[in-house]
């Protein structure tokens, strides 16, 4: 199947002057002002957990039929030398029948596109202006069969069952367990129709932000601070097994 050209991007603290501070300091030429404008709303500046070895995978949809898969990572020392580290965002920008070549599954989108080098930091974070980048026709990776998940007898059935349940509603949640947010993504998304999968966000582990407002976060923990930040944004906490220590 012919090869897709995605649109990408890199959201980061830069110095370039004029402009200081957590900008799109890299993009590609089809990512147009009203997209990078949305692409900066929904990339954040600070993580949960900064240890140098944790990502998260985000999705969101945008306008114009376009749709966004992120990996969001730490960077090396911020510009100001504050002793803090950059949080880098990797973006990929999709258009609707581009996502639908993956069965509109961004978790197939990212481990195709990090398979193939995708979503990474690159060697010089100095460059403003980034390539296509060419992803395979088909996902690299199989999604579930829907039927067979139904049919299985899985522990988290029930988790299942209340996240779609939940989405149906269009409700916020947040799934709260040591758990693989991957997989449990990846088993979910097949279980939902294609308009629910093409208009469905999630972050594997950024904090809740009203500017950023995902469909499912996932958190390892939630203590009594968090739980009063998803209460006072709506988003209903999805207590599940500690199956990953």
């Amino acid at each position: 199947m012919k090869p897709i050209n995605v649109e990408q991007a890199i959201f980061s603290s830069a110095d370039r002057g004029a402009m200081k501070g957590y900008q799109l300091i890299a993009r590609s030429a089809g990512i147009d002002r009203e997209a990078g404008n949305e692409l900066c709303r929904w990339s954040p500046t600070r993580m949960i957990d900064d240890r140098p070895d944790h990502w998260t995978i985000n999705a969101f949809p945008l306008s114009g039929e376009r749709f966004a898969v992120t990996r969001t990572v730490v960077g090396g020392p911020e510009y100001s030398s504050r002793g803090v580290s950059q949080i880098v965002t990797l973006i990929l920008l999709l258009r609707d029948l581009q996502l639908s070549r993956y069965s509109y599954s961004p978790i197939l989108v990212a481990k195709t596109a990090m398979a193939i080098g995708g979503l990474r930091l690159p060697l010089d974070m100095n460059e403003t202006e980034l390539p296509i980048i060419e992803l395979p026709g088909e996902p690299l990776f199989q999604a579930p069969d829907p039927l067979l998940l139904r049919s299985t007898d899985d522990e988290d059935a029930g988790v299942y069952e209340q996240l779609t349940s939940e989405l149906a509603k269009d409700r916020r949640v947040a799934v709260i367990g040591h758990i693989d947010p991957l997989k449990m993504l990846g088993d979910l998304i097949p279980r939902l129709n294609a308009e629910q999968r093409a208009t469905l966000s999630f972050t594997t582990g950024l904090a809740p932000a009203i500017r950023r407002p995902f469909r499912i976060h996932f958190l390892r923990e939630a203590d009594a601070p968090m739980r009063h930040t998803l209460n006072s944004q709506s988003i209903t906490p999805i207590e599940v097994g500690q199956t990953v220590a």
